[in-house]
């Protein structure tokens, strides 16, 4: 009986964090699954599409009016009065494509001679050091110059290795867009034919994780799962799950189509301990950080006695680090120390020193205690945790 209530009483409790994270997700972003909270309680919520005269001149474009031609599309006209070529809100058409924490609109400047002259990326909710990277490593350069023709037919390379949840939603949205103008549609799943590599190999990872969790427990196997976990879902996809996705995601919705690898992730991470008992599922057999501190452990046989006293203190310091966090949202500031988990570290050149740093720490410090990170620091293990905990 007293273990009947105590699982009563942790569901309980779990539900409250998660509300708890919804209204901090809300708090902070200022919306829940793109809709405005200003609207979530409008029956048919309005998107106001129309382009303030600030971001025209944010820009460069002074002195410029615009005529509407169709939602999303506008006739630039200069002070004279004369058409000077057509602007495109991205937002209106790949409103469902999504970076790694929300979607990036942008403004797309086409000339009279239906040249590509301009992209401005707008206010987004990306990491601002990887969307500067991104930028930096030429996503947006590629485009300009060509005409709209010569860009459709543009095989986009990814640019900026890593990074390429970001740079495939700026690659995206800049074709959606263009394809807006010739007037040609997209149907709601012609987003499969823009899977790339990284996708479909970040799928067949997944599907390995699960088949290891059911099907064996044969100890090389799982060290073989550990390395591909690293290596492809890691350093070469880029794929895992964070805070930070998860409340770019509450609050500005996600593709389910289009993030599909991600998507599963999540997906596998709570209904695996909830109908399959497999506790811990997505951090024990597909996170890369902590398949990589696994493995880092595996090299050295000594080990560090914690004290017991201390693992006593030790074991709740992620719990006080998440609802930091929360309250940090709450109040609107500090929310970017979420951005310092380490698993950016997989991206090379995008993560600052600060990742970098904590990253190897973490990793040196597996060679003498088993996965100190995840066990003892990690917000998004904890999170996943309450959440499986609501059905119990």
């Amino acid at each position: 009986m007293q273990e009947k209530k105590s699982l009563i009483f942790q569901g309980i409790s779990s539900t409250i964090i998660i509300v708890m994270l919804l209204a901090a997700a809300v708090s902070y972003n200022g919306k829940l699954f793109g809709t405005k909270t200003s609207e979530l309680l409008k029956f048919k919520p309005k998107e106001d599409t129309q382009i303030p005269i600030e971001q025209l001149l944010e820009a460069g474009y002074d002195n410029y009016k615009l005529d509407k031609v169709s939602d999303g599309i506008w006739n630039l006209v200069n002070s004279q009065g004369e058409e000077q070529g057509k602007v495109i809100t991205s937002i209106s058409f790949s409103k469902k494509v999504y970076g790694y924490a929300g979607t990036i609109p942008m403004l797309i400047f086409i000339n009279s001679e239906n040249i590509i002259e301009k992209i401005h990326l707008l206010d987004n909710y990306e990491t601002p050091r990887f969307i500067r990277s991104v930028v930096n490593g030429g996503i947006v350069e590629q485009w300009i110059g060509k005409n709209i023709n010569e860009a459709l037919a543009h095989k986009n390379p990814d640019f900026v290795s890593g990074a390429t949840m970001s740079s495939d939603a700026i690659n995206i949205s800049v074709r959606r867009s263009l394809l807006a103008l010739q007037e040609c549609n997209q149907s709601a799943f012609s987003v499969i034919g823009e899977w790339n590599s990284k996708t479909w190999a970040a799928l067949l990872v997944i599907m390995s994780g699960v088949f290891m969790a059911f099907y064996t427990k044969h100890k090389k196997l799982r060290v073989l799962q550990m390395v591909i976990n690293t290596v492809v879902l890691g350093f070469y996809c880029g794929q895992f799950i964070s805070i930070s996705l998860i409340v770019g995601w509450l609050g500005n919705g996600v593709n389910l189509i289009a993030k599909i690898s991600l998507v599963l992730m999540v997906i596998l991470a709570l209904i695996m301990p909830m109908l399959f008992n497999k506790k811990q599922f997505y951090c024990m057999w597909l996170c890369p950080f902590g398949s990589a501190q696994e493995l880092a452990g595996k090299l050295t046989k000594t080990k560090w006695n914690i004290p017991t006293g201390v693992a006593k203190y030790l074991k709740h310091t992620r719990k006080v680090i998440l609802v930091l966090l929360f309250a940090l949202m709450w109040l609107g500031v500090g929310f970017d120390i979420a951005n310092y988990e380490p698993f950016a570290a997989f991206l090379f050149g995008h993560a600052g020193a600060i990742v970098t740093v904590i990253a190897i720490l973490s990793i040196v410090l597996s060679l003498f205690v088993s996965r100190p990170w995840c066990r003892f620091v990690c917000p998004t293990g904890q999170l996943l945790r309450w959440c499986q905990r609501i059905t119990k």
